[in-house]
């Protein structure tokens, strides 16, 4: 059954990599263990599944796990709930003449807690200064007990931390000071569409 949606947010801007950003894609490239994702361009790119973990860990920190399930979907025994959320792929901007890094690391052993005997690895990361483009789109509609208002408070609140001056962690390595990101307030850009009359619905239509 459809659900009644009122209004839908849609934010739009830039993550600017604070630090070099660690997100590993399937295969490996030359001389390098751990390489980049890529898309089918060959293009470095963030998948949105990461850029949603992302913004429904910073949820469920600040709003509890109740309100992130209902604005990021679940699993469950009954089939879970889809998200009324959702993130674009973004193609990575690299800052101009500027290289990926190579960093080396070591596996660790999961009983001692110390460096897994020989075995060293290589990886990329993104540099500082990379811009990583932001789409999110919201449907705002009650779920589970927890009224549209609400989940745009959450919306608004997920957007605020991503624009904070220390900004947010993103992808793996964050313990190793990688990963920090911030939202780049100048190319914000946030619309509501209303949904909920014919007015607002045919200016959806017509944009």
């Amino acid at each position: 059954m459809a659900r009644p949606v009122d209004a839908r947010l849609i934010v739009e801007g830039e993550l600017v990599c604070l630090t070099p950003v660690r997100v590993g894609g399937m295969h490996a490239e030359l001389g390098v263990d751990l390489g980049l994702a890529e898309n089918g361009r060959g293009e470095w790119y963030i998948p949105g599944t990461s850029l949603a973990g992302l913004a429904r860990r910073v949820t469920g920190e600040a709003y509890g796990e109740k309100i992130a399930n209902a604005l990021w979907g679940s699993a469950g025994a009954e089939g879970g709930r889809a998200s009324l959320a959702s993130v674009a792929d973004a193609v990575v901007k690299r800052p101009p003449n500027a290289i990926p890094e190579l960093r080396d690391g070591v596996a660790i052993d999961r009983f001692s807690g110390a460096a897994a005997h020989g075995v060293k690895y290589d990886q990329l990361v993104l540099p500082r200064g990379s811009r990583i483009p932001f789409y999110l789109e919201v449907e705002l509609a009650a779920q589970d007990g927890i009224d549209a208002r609400t989940l745009e408070e959450a919306t608004g609140h997920l957007v605020q931390a991503l624009a904070a001056d220390d900004g947010v962690r993103l992808g793996a390595g964050k313990t190793r000071g990688l990963g920090r990101v911030r939202l780049d307030r100048e190319s914000l850009r946030v619309r509501r569409q209303d949904l909920s009359s014919r007015e607002g619905i045919l200016e959806v239509l017509e944009l």
